[in-house]
């Protein structure tokens, strides 16, 4: 595949477990948080369900365009990760 589509299939095959995922850690905490009479753990679990969505929106947006951006970058600093050309000998 091209890169754009390979991304592209990578974020629609992935998205609903990624916000499945997100919004069940989103809801579990800030009904804690909600319940919660201590204020260090209520603002605690509010802090990490708003870090819930956000981590959610980075990796359904910013992280599959990064991932384009920079590929080249990643390609040649990896080792390992493109094949090697064989010399053709005579």
């Amino acid at each position: 595949m091209e890169k754009k589509d390979a991304v592209q299939h990578a974020v629609a095959s992935s998205a609903q477990s990624i916000v499945v995922s997100a919004l069940s850690f989103f809801a579990s905490t800030f009904g804690v948080g909600i319940y919660s009479n201590i204020d260090m753990i209520s603002s605690m679990c509010n802090l990490m369900a708003r870090g819930a969505i956000i981590s959610m929106l980075s990796v359904m947006f910013i992280l599959p365009a990064m991932l384009l951006l920079f590929d080249p970058v990643i390609g040649k600093t990896t080792l390992g990760f493109r094949p090697k050309k064989q010399k053709v000998s005579q």
